[in-house]
């Protein structure tokens, strides 16, 4: 069953790293994340991520955050915006501002493009 808050499909691509572990997972299901006794998709993490959390000794850390550290990520080696939008699935690029917190660094390569004019 497809749920996202705007009900419309959409694919998301993953790294090529990620894909290599994907790809060397024994594979008990057509789910990569799949529960071992019913094969069905797990549709819940929350329980294994307090659980990682814990035995990390990770406080006032959220299973949302991740995706706040990705697209700060994407930006800061380069990714516009739009692309990362796309990718979180937001419909207005003002949500994606949020996200992607600015990089100093990003703000004098921008700045320093002009240099070439």
């Amino acid at each position: 069953m497809l749920k996202t808050k705007t009900n419309k499909a959409r694919k998301v691509p993953i790294s090529s790293k990620l894909k290599e572990v994907f790809d060397g997972i024994d594979k008990t299901s057509e789910y990569i994340f799949a529960n071992p006794y019913t094969k069905k998709p797990f549709t819940n993490v929350d329980k294994a991520f307090r659980k990682l959390k814990e035995r990390a000794g990770i406080e006032k850390f959220c299973f949302h955050d991740l995706r706040h550290t990705a697209a700060t990520r994407m930006t800061e080696k380069g990714s516009n915006l739009f692309d990362v939008k796309e990718i979180l699935g937001h419909t207005s690029i003002n949500t994606t501002m949020r996200y992607a917190h600015p990089v100093p660094e990003n703000l004098q390569k921008a700045i320093d493009i002009l240099s070439d004019y």
